[in-house]
């Protein structure tokens, strides 16, 4: 995402797993940042958008993935407001010491 004092924000996600015609596809959200001015404007949440769109069009996508900071509210919000779900409550620490919660999405069956 992109506004006139340039990029406002990123995500980085890709596929987990081996690939094969037999193997669903698992989508993982490593990253999504968000610059401070920029926040609050729907950026993340278009960036977000985007990932899950594309896992809506592949059809070998089974769920997508992304772990958060416990106590990051803001992210937390973004992500159940998505459609995500707490999968494991208490998944571990951050490097930085933080509490970390997983959370999982599923695309809707049509």
């Amino acid at each position: 995402a992109e506004d006139a004092a340039g990029p406002s924000g990123f995500i980085l996600a890709g596929a987990v797993g081996l690939l094969g015609e037999d193997q669903p596809r698992v989508l993982e959200v490593l990253a999504l940042g968000v610059r401070q001015e920029a926040r609050r404007r729907g950026v993340g949440r278009r960036l977000l958008g985007r990932v899950l769109q594309h896992a809506r069009a592949d059809r070998g996508a089974r769920e997508v993935r992304c772990t958060v900071a416990t106590d990051n509210a803001p992210a937390l919000a973004l992500f159940h407001q998505a459609g995500f779900g707490v999968d494991r409550p208490d998944d571990g620490t951050f490097p930085s010491g933080q509490r970390a919660t997983r959370l999982r999405w599923l695309p809707r069956v049509r």
